[in-house]
């Protein structure tokens, strides 16, 4: 049997899994991130926690053909350097792949993690049996990756599929990138709730005015209550991304576009008033022609992506 480790790096916790040719997550674990100890000692417990995952699920390190990690951020792919991540403090322009793969005792590859995600999506999730799928990922901010042909989309930066920096509404809401109107300063979860909480600030009489903090979950619960406020926010986040999905057709034509993250949890409620809203405002001649799906992978994709990525390698 061969084996695959997959590495999801984040700023608060690293995940590693392992996975064998089916994409049948075998085992799996977690540890505590702590940039603030430098990039060498973290991918020296990465890489311990590692060999002490297949240990106890009766692997060697023999077993292993290659280990992927998914990066929370920008990166040469090429040379094996994260750039800039937002959330790791101290790892700029770090050379994380010779690092851990130093530690580890194996060839690594690195990949973004929505494109690790997306990958996973492809391989063993809704795109399944699909050659061209975008993916979606809706979190602190509005990640995706692109598989066009069977291939992940990277470009000439290697940076393509930031889908959340699709300009919706030019001139509209300052997004952390720095432009104005990207779908991810409305429709991320982070900015759903923060589009509710300065309504609320603002005077607006709403349910979510008796909330010591606003989340993104808090306003789906009180618009499927029918509270006016909270649907007006869900109706506007689920527009932007119908909106998103249809630039994504068009630019890219993928038979189904996936949303992944913890917003996915309203179920219907949400995935129903996108299908509106690209009905709506989609091209005539191409309704019907692209799917929209929610993830079924969770929280797991980004392991077994990372995984699917360096399996992809290996077979190469």
């Amino acid at each position: 049997m061969r084996v695959y480790s997959g590495i999801d790096l984040g700023g608060t916790n690293v995940k590693v899994g392992l996975i064998d040719d089916n994409f049948r997550l075998l085992c799996k674990s977690s540890i505590e991130t702590m940039p603030e100890k430098g990039p060498e000692d973290v991918f020296e417990r990465v890489a311990e926690e590692h060999n002490r995952l297949a240990s106890e699920n009766g692997l060697q390190l023999d077993d292993i053909c290659i280990a992927g990690m998914g990066l929370p951020g920008p990166a040469n792919l090429s040379e094996g350097i994260l750039i800039n991540p937002p959330n790791l403090p101290g790892f700029e322009n770090c050379p994380v792949r010779d690092i851990f793969s130093s530690k580890l005792g194996r060839e690594v590859v690195i990949e973004n993690d929505a494109n690790a995600a997306c990958w996973a999506e492809y391989e063993c999730g809704k795109g399944e049996q699909s050659e061209d799928i975008a993916f979606v990922t809706l979190g602190t901010g509005v990640g995706g990756g692109i598989v066009c042909d069977g291939h992940l989309l990277h470009g000439f930066r290697e940076s393509a599929g930031e889908v959340g920096h699709i300009i919706i509404y030019p001139d509209g809401r300052l997004c952390g990138c720095g432009q104005r109107g990207c779908a991810e300063a409305y429709a991320s979860a982070s900015n759903t709730a923060e589009r509710a909480k300065e309504f609320v600030q603002a005077g607006v009489t709403s349910s979510l005015s008796a909330y010591d903090q606003i989340t993104s979950e808090a306003v789906f619960t009180e618009a499927q209550k029918g509270d006016r406020l909270a649907l007006s926010i869900v109706d506007e986040t689920a527009k932007v991304l119908a909106l998103l999905a249809i630039n994504l057709q068009n630019a890219a034509n993928p038979e189904r576009v996936i949303f992944a993250g913890g917003m996915i949890q309203a179920g219907d409620f949400l995935l129903d008033k996108i299908k509106f809203y690209f009905d709506k405002y989609c091209w005539p001649s191409r309704k019907g022609e692209t799917d929209l799906a929610f993830s079924t992978l969770g929280t797991e994709s980004g392991m077994i992506g990372a995984a699917a990525v360096a399996r992809r390698h290996f077979l190469a």
